[in-house]
């Protein structure tokens, strides 16, 4: 948790974190009681029922391996659309992870290189200033320090 001085904000890394891992264990949930279900509407072993649900998710989609009868053709139609839906938020989710982590890295490292920038560009001739910059520098995290 963030504490700000008028409310809690959750922390959005560990609301990722949560959404990742129960998407995670439903699309487990998908795969083996898929798998069990197509072992009962088909004449197929639990391997080649997670085989088929495995593949059915993951869009491939090889053809070896088909639905024959039509009580498993109606549950493979409600299996794909519910079971994508579930791949379509785990990836949605990853991808809003990998963004946000993207854009504190790239701020993280935005403030050494500004620092560089104007040491680097800056004339020296700047009195007050420039003894203030060398008196300041910044800890990995960005926060400011100044030391007297």
């Amino acid at each position: 948790m963030i504490y700000d001085s008028r409310r809690i904000v959750p922390d959005p890394k560990k609301n990722h974190l949560h959404r990742i891992i129960f998407l995670v264990t439903v699309l487990c949930l998908f795969l083996f009681g898929g798998a069990y279900c197509f072992t009962k509407l088909e004449e197929w072993t639990y391997l080649e029922s997670i085989y088929f649900c495995f593949v059915t998710l993951s869009t491939v989609g090889f053809g070896d391996y088909l639905p024959a009868s039509a009580s498993s053709r109606i549950f493979c139609i409600v299996y794909m659309i519910s079971g994508l839906g579930v791949c379509a938020s785990l990836i949605a989710t990853l991808t809003g992870l990998v963004s946000e982590t993207q854009n504190s890295l790239s701020l993280l490292l935005k403030q050494p290189l500004d620092r560089l920038q104007e040491d680097c560009c800056n004339p020296r001739g700047k009195g007050d200033e420039r003894e203030k910059d060398e008196r300041q520098s910044f800890n990995p995290r960005g926060i400011l320090y100044e030391y007297t």
